[in-house]
Order: C-alpha cells, then structure tokens, then sequence
C-alpha cells in the first residue's frame, strides 16, 4: 500500500516539476522535492524552447528515506510545435517503474486529437475507458508548462487546459494571481475528468496546488509549487 501510494505521488509531483521555467536553448535543471519536512526525491529535467518547436523532458527519483522504502520512478517527454504561442504536442512518451514492475506509454497527437499508439503492458478496457482525447487536449507536462513557464507579469495564472495522459482526461487550472513579496502566488488545481475508476473519483477527484512566482529571465518565474498529499505537505524547491 505504501509503495503504491508513493509511486502514484511521484507521478504526480512530476508532473509539478515541469512548471519550472524554460529558456530559449537547452538547459539541464535540478531540483529536490520535501514531503512532510523530509527530502523525498531528486529530479533531473533536460529543456528546450527553440521558438517554433519546443521538447521536455524529467527523470524522477525516490532518494533519502522515500528511496529505501521505494525504488520507484518516472520519466516522461513531451515534443511538439507552437502555434500562436500556444504548444502544441505531437508526442508524449511516459514511464513508470516500481520494482520489477515497469509500465510505458506513447501518445501521438494528429488534427488536435490525442490517441494511445503503445502501451506496455497493454491497457485493458474498461467500461470508463477513454480511446482519444477531447480536441486541443495536451499531455500533462505540456500543460504545466503552457500555463506556469516565465511570463510577464500581465500574463500569469488565469488560463486552463485539458491534459491527457493516453488514458485519462483532466483539467489543469490556474486562478487569478496575488500579489506576495517581490512575486505572485497562484492558486490552482487539477481535476479528473474521465477514464477514472469510480473508486479513484470518489477517493479524491481534485488536487489542489499553490505556485509561486518571483522575478527572473525576461519576467516572472516558478520558484516554488506547494501542494497537499496522502504522506504530508509536499514542496517542489529550485535548487
């Protein structure tokens, strides 16, 4: 029970990882990741924003007192193009491993539509399985960061996209941001939204999260995403 609830957290606080701001060439980042005062993993994220084009990519691992209770791990990668100024995925490869356990995925995205092309062991169906993606949905790190990279300070927070993971469907969102030191603070949230068991919809269906944004590059970056969990507080902290 405790391996499975910490290898479902680490997908999650992944996925947070990718709010941290990306600049216009490659760039390697680090950052630790404390859950109830205790660090818990490390994450190694590889960038690049190359203006009509854009690629991602994290690794991350359970260290410390989390790494000897778990070996888990996930990785994941996004590529795709912009348009408008707004990222537009093509496709999306993730990976999960627990143990001798190792899952993988691979999303392509054609006409807007995002659809399963691999999977590994396969999904079987279930009667609230999803085949695609609603139209202009993204893959979950393409949304955190669509909303959360650096921006001026007109442009933060207030937006929300739809992410899909090759399986499920969700909300990402972002409310208005407050003003807080030489920064802004956004509170948001993620929502599931379909290919959910019922039992998981009924255990939690949204994840609430606070982002912090002070000044850096050509506006105002993430420094900081706290967010409540099953094990205690969790803060994502920039090395």
């Amino acid at each position: 029970m405790i391996r499975k609830t910490l290898l479902t957290l680490l997908r999650s606080l992944c996925c947070l990882l990718l709010l941290m701001p990306l600049s216009l060439r490659a760039e390697e980042m680090r950052f630790d990741v404390v859950i109830a005062g205790v660090r818990a993993a490390q994450v190694g994220v590889n960038a690049r924003d190359m203006g009509s084009t854009y690629a991602l990519a994290a690794r991350f691992q359970a260290t410390g007192l989390v790494g000897a209770l778990t070996d888990a791990a996930y990785s994941a990668q996004a590529e795709g193009r912009m348009a408008r100024g707004a990222p537009r995925p093509a496709r999306a490869v993730l990976e999960d491993q627990s143990g001798d356990v190792r899952g993988r995925r691979v999303v392509r995205w054609s006409g807007g539509v995002g659809r399963l092309a691999e999977a590994t062991p396969p999904v079987p169906p279930e009667p609230w399985s999803v085949d695609r993606s609603p139209s202009g949905a993204v893959d979950p790190l393409t949304a955190f960061w669509s909303l959360l990279r650096t921006r001026p300070a007109d442009g933060l927070c207030n937006a929300q996209v739809t992410t899909f993971d090759g399986v499920r469907v969700g909300r990402l969102s972002l409310g208005a941001p407050q003003a807080d030191g030489d920064g802004f603070t956004c509170a948001g949230q993620f929502e599931r939204l379909a290919g959910y068991a019922p039992e998981e919809l009924a255990e939690q269906r949204l994840f609430p999260f606070r982002a912090r944004f002070g000044p850096g590059g050509a506006g105002f970056q993430v420094v900081e995403v706290r967010a409540p969990t099953q094990l205690g507080p969790a803060r994502l902290r920039r090395r």
